[in-house]
């Protein structure tokens, strides 16, 4: 496949993306507002908007005969790539299972925003991102890895001021995820009966924040890997 085959179906996946985030978000009950919210819906208006903006430059530079971005979109792509990574295994390993279990309809787990927020958006990222990022003057570094853990310890110290401060994330509920419940029987670092609570709140954070920096290590060697194929190719 010719690089220019390649940053063209870049750029559709990009498009494509966005279209979903906007829908999805239009087809949400509660408002756009309250979706922006919760680490789902802040991790989907990232990426949705990331992928506009990337496709629209991607185009610009085509016509200038390039075919890559500047270091620092590339940067901006694996923390949203990754945070959309964890909101489509966090959905579909951890909460959905709750849902279920809490006696939520299997019609409201396969609504269609909440297939395209939770499973069609991240799968079209993850996509994008592994096969067709293929900058010719740029290869991710060791030490990058570690951006992607910055956004979600920025939406944690989100959450704890909104807990803190009595914010509502549904009516009456101070928390947007179970998990994010640090007054429930189990605490912060507590262990209940009680299910789902059958670990803290600060177990499920580390467990989290490892799981990113296992993903945005695994992408990293990932998308180096065939960089490194495609510069050797002259593709």
């Amino acid at each position: 496949m010719s690089r220019t085959t390649k940053v063209k179906i870049s750029i559709t996946l990009k498009f494509i993306t966005f279209i979903c985030v906007l829908s999805a978000f239009l087809m949400y009950v509660d408002g756009i507002p309250n979706l922006l919210m919760f680490f789902t819906g802040q991790s989907n208006f990232l990426i949705g908007v990331l992928q506009l903006i990337l496709g629209i430059l991607l185009i610009r530079s085509m016509k200038s005969g390039k075919y890559e971005l500047d270091t620092v979109p590339y940067i901006l792509q694996l923390i949203c790539t990754v945070a959309i990574t964890v909101t489509g295994i966090i959905f579909c390993g951890v909460l959905a299972p709750v849902f279920l279990a809490s006696g939520a309809p299997l019609s409201f787990i396969l609504s269609p925003y909440q297939m395209l927020l939770h499973v069609v958006v991240p799968v079209l990222s993850i996509v994008d991102f592994l096969c067709f990022t293929r900058p010719q003057n740029f290869t991710y570094k060791f030490r990058d890895f570690v951006w992607p853990i910055s956004y979600p310890l920025f939406y944690l110290a989100f959450q704890v001021i909104c807990y803190v401060r009595g914010v509502e994330f549904y009516p009456g509920v101070t928390y947007p995820y179970f998990f994010m419940n640090w007054g429930s029987p189990a605490g912060v670092w507590g262990f209940s009966k009680e299910m789902p609570y059958f670990m803290g709140g600060g177990y499920w954070i580390i467990i989290i924040l490892l799981l990113v920096l296992g993903i945005s290590f695994l992408y990293l060697r990932i998308v180096n890997k065939h960089i490194v194929k495609c510069r050797d190719n002259l593709i």
